[in-house]
């Protein structure tokens, strides 16, 4: 999630949408079926990704063909996505993802670094809900 608290977490927590810019390091992957973040050294829930859309910039007006779930999405966040902070958060490609109601992990990270978790890091969902504390690879009980 974006680590601005007045776009990013209303979006997550509000909306369900994440929206990642392609100049970040360590994409989403295809293969993804939820995503989570960190709040105070903790993943406290993880949601399912429902679908997924390439924007070209956070001031494109988007329009998918086959969706209307993207297309809700879309028109219910228009106003927000036009403001001066979210273009100037997302002025080139993105990946909007839509996301599910959340499940519960509660999920120590295992170390306590002032950012939290170093970028985009791709887990098993039955590993991280199996495992004590995140800490690199997930140390997953007997």
């Amino acid at each position: 999630m974006a680590s601005n608290a007045r776009v990013g977490a209303p979006l997550w927590h509000g909306h369900g949408i994440y929206i990642r810019d392609h100049a970040l390091g360590r994409p989403v992957r295809h293969i993804a079926a939820a995503l989570g973040t960190d709040v105070d050294h903790r993943i406290p829930e993880v949601r399912p990704i429902l679908a997924r859309f390439f924007l070209g910039s956070a001031a494109a007006t988007a329009h998918h063909p086959t969706s209307p779930l993207i297309n809700q999405r879309l028109a219910a966040i228009r106003q927000l996505m036009s403001t001066p902070e979210m273009l100037e958060l997302w002025p080139g490609p993105c990946d909007f993802f839509i996301l599910g109601s959340p499940l519960r992990l509660d999920l120590p990270l295992g170390y306590a670094k002032p950012t939290g978790l170093p970028g985009t890091q791709h887990h098993l969902l039955g590993d991280l809900q199996a495992a004590e504390a995140l800490k690199g690879t997930p140390t997953v009980r007997p």
